[in-house]
């Protein structure tokens, strides 16, 4: 590989990783305009995004917080105590 193709490539990589980051970060304001706590979100994202993200990669960043947040409540239901 030469060098020229392998500044290229890590160029690419780079981008990528910024307009990943900026995309988590609309995610995020979008679950905080909904309602959610700034904590509850934060740790949804570090949980759920990646999943989230390969599968739903063309996908809005509305579409994504709903996603996050359907994939934390099949995966981790909250338990309700019946009295």
């Amino acid at each position: 590989m030469k060098k020229q193709e392998l500044k290229q490539l890590i160029k690419q990589e780079l981008e990528e990783a910024v307009v990943a980051e900026h995309d988590k970060a609309k995610v995020l304001k979008a679950m905080l305009k909904a309602g959610s706590n700034k904590a509850e979100a934060q740790a949804l994202l570090k949980k759920h995004y990646a999943y989230v993200d390969k599968k739903y990669a063309d996908s809005p960043a509305s579409k994504k917080k709903q996603k996050s947040l359907l994939h934390s409540q099949v995966l981790h239901p909250k338990q309700t105590s019946k009295k």
